[in-house]
Formats: structure tokens, sequence, C-alpha cells
């Protein structure tokens, strides 16, 4: 299983999400920015990378997939 899919995995397992749906947005799964910081930094405990989002990244994040999406750039 690919790094990426173990994060989309932790995802819906930290946010007691089925079925991750991409295109949604984290108001609608009910994820605020403090939960974004928690993941975030959960994951680069567990991963040992450096994802450092900017404010302005942050501000961005609207749906899952933004979030998914922006993890993938940082870990390349």
């Amino acid at each position: 299983m690919e790094k990426i899919d173990q994060i989309v995995n932790e995802m819906e397992e930290k946010f007691e999400i089925k079925d991750l749906n991409l295109n949604a947005s984290l108001t609608d799964l009910q994820i605020d920015s403090l939960d974004v910081v928690e993941f975030l930094l959960g994951l680069e405990e567990k991963y040992n990378i450096n994802l450092d989002l900017s404010s302005e990244e942050m501000n961005n994040l609207k749906t899952a997939g933004d979030l998914i999406n922006l993890i993938k750039e940082k870990i390349k």
C-alpha cells in the first residue's frame, strides 16, 4: 500500500469517515482547522516528515481532496 493510501485510511479512521469522498468539504466532514493541524502533526511524527504548511496553504484547504493533494505535494 502506498504511503498516500495509508494517509487516506488514517484520515478515515481519525475522523470516523467511511469511504472518504475527496470532493467533500472539510466543513461537511466536520473537520476544522485545529483538527487538520492535529492530523498533520500526527503524520509528521508517524512518518518522520515535515509538512510545514503556510497560513495561505491552510486557508486554501476546502475539501478532503485539497488536504490529501497538499500532503502528496509535501511528501514528494
